[in-house]
């Protein structure tokens, strides 16, 4: 019994050092299923960009093969160019010329609207300061009368007083 009991301990410790080997087995195959994915990927992608350079490959060989007539439209697209460019260049010119003389027109016109509104401002000094010389003048006239003129006369003169500074 004590053998029976020995070989089944046995047998047992077998089975789970099996099952951790089985167990490391299957991670590794997991693994190995993940690499495997991985490469794939990998060689689908330079597959792809093998496939891509091949045919800029032959796109480059076609280009060489009408290389002299590619040289020769080149040759007359620059010259095109250059003409283009020398008339844009003359029209930048002519325009430059008359950003040049609005800009003189605008600096002009704004000093002479600078010196417009300080005359302005000079003038309504001046109108405000007659208007005041005005009231007082005729407030003092106004009192003048007040004391030399009958009632009547003092309604009449106020009224055009008033008259007066309204206006």
């Amino acid at each position: 019994l004590k053998a029976k009991d020995a070989k089944i301990s046995q047998l047992n410790r077998d089975l789970e050092e099996k099952s951790e080997l089985v167990d490391v087995a299957k991670r590794t195959v997991e693994e190995v299923k993940l690499r495997f994915k991985q490469m794939t990927a990998k060689f689908d992608t330079e597959k792809e960009r093998s496939t891509g350079l091949a045919h800029e490959l032959r796109s480059l060989k076609e280009m060489l093969l009408s290389e002299k007539d590619a040289k020769k439209k080149l040759q007359e697209d620059i010259t095109a160019v250059q003409t283009q460019l020398g008339d844009e260049s003359q029209i930048a010119k002519k325009y430059r010329e008359r950003i040049t003389t609005l800009e003189s027109k605008v600096q002009l016109a704004t000093q002479q609207l600078l010196l417009s509104n300080r005359l302005v401002n000079e003038k309504q000094d001046d109108v405000t300061r007659l208007n005041q010389q005005l009231t007082d003048t005729l407030t003092s006239l106004a009192a003048a009368k007040e004391i030399s003129s009958s009632p009547t006369e003092k309604d009449n003169f106020e009224s055009r007083l008033l008259r007066a500074k309204a206006n």
